[in-house]
């Protein structure tokens, strides 16, 4: 049997000189010749070579020489000629007992195609002739009918936060004012690039921190309040019919939708048919100021739930408050707030796209108790834009922190 010397010997002359030479060299015939070869391949890198009919050639590795394969060794022992072939690619692959292949593909390289400068300047100028740059279809809305819906879940109208005790942001009702008119001039700002017939001012819960003069929630829950009643109940009339005031200015429908939360059911109630009552003669202002706890607004195939909590049966009772749009929508979000992060939760994929639950941010700071609690959220509002066929097409950001203090609306 020949050595691993030898044919070490063979095949390093056979790279150098040629089979026929080196048949010559070590007097065996070409047959043996390529025994030799062939043995020495499998031996020490490549197990099988495959040369296809399109002139490709697929080059099979064994395990055991896996570590010292790259293309060019590969291609040094398959005698593949680096000038005529190639990389096309290299696949490794571990079979079911373990061990490992890899399959090395090359093809023919081809005939570099040499092209003059003067001829690339004549074919660029040749592509100037006549170019026009690409136009962008501009995005028309079913009728031009868009719904902007602006979310004002629990602001907590009232509530004082001490930034040096809470580690947060300060907070009172001079804050509260100026950050809800600043974040409404900002909706206004996206009217422009999104131009609505009607937008959706989603009053979701604990809009006022306190339920009652005692400054307590309804449940009697002691709250820290940054002035009297009455005054956080002015400036909230001021600031709510300011903002409904400008965005009717940009619009042709405002609609208010007021729904309770556990610090503010009764008062907010109260408050919601104060705002109805001030606008009973305006025809493009609706408020919803029914004393519900569930909610709903239909538009298009867009079917939008609002309760201020999750509920363990909010599929059921969803489907039961407007039975006919919810099996005809292809949009169908419930809106909750109450622990004023933003979390989405996608629920019945089978049905018609399924059920998205929307948890609504908060504008407020932590006070003192909750940062104490290790509660942490994100000051955000959250603008989107619905369009009748498709849904929701495009969703908005606001943080307070862009309003700077000392700038007046």
């Amino acid at each position: 049997m020949i050595s691993t010397q030898k044919m070490q010997d063979i095949f390093e002359y056979v790279q150098a000189h040629g089979e026929t030479e080196a048949s010559t060299y070590f007097n065996v015939s070409q047959k043996s010749m390529a025994r030799y070869l062939q043995l020495y391949r499998k031996t020490y890198g490549v197990g099988k070579i495959e040369e296809k009919e399109n002139g490709d050639i697929k080059v099979v590795i064994p395990s055991v020489a896996n570590s010292l394969m790259n293309y060019e060794e590969v291609m040094k022992l398959a005698d593949i000629d680096p000038d005529k072939y190639t990389t096309h690619r290299i696949d490794y692959n571990v079979k079911a007992d373990g061990s490992t292949q890899s399959k090395f593909a090359f093809v023919p390289r081809k005939d570099p195609v040499e092209t003059s400068p003067e001829e690339y300047v004549e074919r660029f100028k040749s592509m100037l002739v006549g170019y026009e740059p690409p136009k962008v279809p501009v995005y028309k809305s079913v009728d031009s009918d868009l719904l902007v819906t602006v979310s004002a879940f629990d602001i907590h109208h009232g509530k004082q936060v001490w930034a040096r005790e809470s580690g947060t942001d300060d907070y009172d009702i001079h804050i509260s004012k100026d950050n809800f008119m600043s974040y409404i001039s900002y909706v206004v700002s996206m009217l422009e690039k999104y131009p609505a017939k009607t937008v959706l001012l989603e009053v979701g819960g604990d809009f006022f921190n306190s339920n009652s003069p005692a400054n307590e929630t309804i449940k009697g829950t002691a709250q820290s309040e940054d002035s009297r009643y009455i005054k956080t109940e002015e400036y909230a009339e001021q600031f709510v019919t300011w903002s409904i005031d400008l965005l009717a200015q940009h619009c042709e429908n405002v609609h208010v939708l007021f729904l309770p939360g556990n610090h503010d059911a009764d008062r907010l109630m109260v408050f919601s048919h104060f705002i109805d009552a001030w606008y009973r003669n305006n025809d493009r202002v609706t408020i919803d100021s029914r004393p519900l706890w569930h909610k709903t607004y239909v538009f298009g195939d867009t079917y939008l739930m609002y309760t201020h909590q999750m509920l363990p049966n909010i599929v059921p009772l969803m489907a039961s408050l407007e039975p006919k749009a919810f099996a005809e929508s292809h949009t169908r979000i419930c809106n909750i707030g109450h622990l004023h992060t933003r979390k989405d939760t996608i629920i019945s994929r089978d049905t018609n796209g399924g059920i998205e639950i929307v948890q609504h941010p908060s504008m407020i700071p932590g006070d003192a108790w909750s940062v104490s609690a290790g509660y942490q959220s994100v000051r955000k509002g959250l603008i989107r834009v619905f369009d009748k066929a498709m849904g929701k097409i495009a969703e908005i950001n606001y943080e307070p922190r862009w309003f700077q203090k000392g700038d007046k609306i």
